[in-house]
């Protein structure tokens, strides 16, 4: 009789130290409380969904088998990654040949009457090349200055915000956010609010970024795919779950197309609905997503998702479902940042199903239940 209970006993305690882990582990973030419920993705959204799945899931396997790099954008200036393989020596004496003759020809750009505006721009772009970006700037606005037809406006412009950005130029950067918050999508260049998203997110400047956000009103109206991107990336750091589901179930609702967003951003789409479903308490939504992302030939998207399906298995008590799910993103050749942890929570998912086995003869089973 003693030994039976000292057993019980024991068992109890294992299991309230193993509860205590799983309630410090990382699993998916519980349902954040909200006064308005969600509505989940309709069966166009579901099936937008699985195509933007689909597609991402073509085209990067039709890049492998051509063992095509996936090529990005650099930011800020917006120029392929690839392309710079193409910068020699030769190309910046030439550059900066042409600059000398220039700036002796025009020692004060802003004030030279026969300095045309193509010219201006032309020039500030050679320093952009040099990375002299502080010099270029003087060159842009002296194009801006000359430009009194708007002919290069919006050149001059977009060039100018990302040679601000590239010089560490934060004032001038602010009052280009102003500028275009003031704007807003009926006035501003889609290019520039994109442009001015991303200086708000690399900055972590979250005031900035929620005036220019506010601002947009994409709730009611219709921007390019690429601001409905970045907007989505503004409300995940602002921590508004309701607002971003919403534009990431219009991202993916017309379906495969890529809609001028790379794989990488894509791939963050995807993953960040089903994510963002289980936070609203969309559970059953959630599973379906990341049942299929669990599915893909894409080993990120694979290992992702079923870790946080482990996670939800660990929360609803089936630890045996949690241990596989776990041991699998453990057992993966790719590097993850969630590896190590997916290999601790492997062990302890796999002693609460030890200690629920074990404490079934004694009545336990309302102690792990959920």
């Amino acid at each position: 009789m003693w030994d039976m209970r000292w057993k019980f006993s024991g068992l109890m305690a294992g299991l309230m130290l193993a509860l205590a882990a799983v309630a410090c582990a990382q699993a998916p973030s519980a349902p954040a409380p909200s006064s308005q419920a969600m509505a989940p993705l309709d069966e166009t959204g579901l099936a937008g969904y699985l195509q933007w799945l689909h597609s991402l899931e073509q085209e990067v396997s039709l890049r492998r088998e051509k063992s095509v790099a996936e090529n990005f954008k650099l930011f800020p200036f917006g120029r392929d990654e690839v392309a710079l393989v193409d910068t020699t020596a030769y190309r910046h004496l030439t550059i900066a040949k042409a600059l000398a003759v220039l700036e002796t020809q025009f020692s004060d750009p802003a004030q030279a009457d026969d300095l045309s505006p193509l010219v201006a721009l032309a020039n500030a772009r050679n320093y952009v090349n040099l990375t002299e970006f502080d010099s270029s700037l003087v060159w842009f606005d002296a194009a801006a200055a000359k430009d009194s037809g708007g002919d290069f406006n919006s050149e001059i412009r977009l060039e100018s915000m990302a040679a601000a950005i590239a010089a560490g130029d934060s004032l001038r950067m602010a009052g280009e956010v102003v500028r275009l918050a003031g704007a807003g999508l009926d006035q501003a260049p889609e290019t520039e609010i994109v442009l001015a998203l991303r200086w708000c997110l690399v900055e972590a400047n979250k005031a900035q970024l929620a005036t220019l956000v506010d601002s947009l009103r994409i709730d009611t109206r219709q921007p390019t795919p690429p601001v409905r991107y970045w907007a989505a990336r503004a409300l995940e750091r602002l921590d508004r779950p309701q607002a971003l589901y919403l534009q990431l179930g219009r991202l993916v609702r017309n379906g495969g197309l890529s809609l001028g967003l790379t794989e990488a951003q894509r791939g963050w789409v995807i993953t960040a609905l089903a994510d963002t479903s289980f936070r609203l308490g969309l559970a059953d939504q959630a599973r379906r997503l990341y049942s299929a992302l669990a599915e893909s030939p894409l080993e990120d998207l694979k290992l992702w998702a079923s870790y946080q399906l482990a996670g939800m298995d660990l929360g609803a008590g089936d630890f045996l479902a949690a241990e596989t799910g776990y041991s699998a993103v453990c057992d993966a050749k790719i590097a993850t940042s969630w590896h190590d942890q997916a290999c601790a929570m492997a062990k302890t998912a796999a002693e609460l199903e030890r200690i629920r086995r074990e404490g079934e003869p004694y009545g336990t089973s309302r102690f792990y239940k959920p």
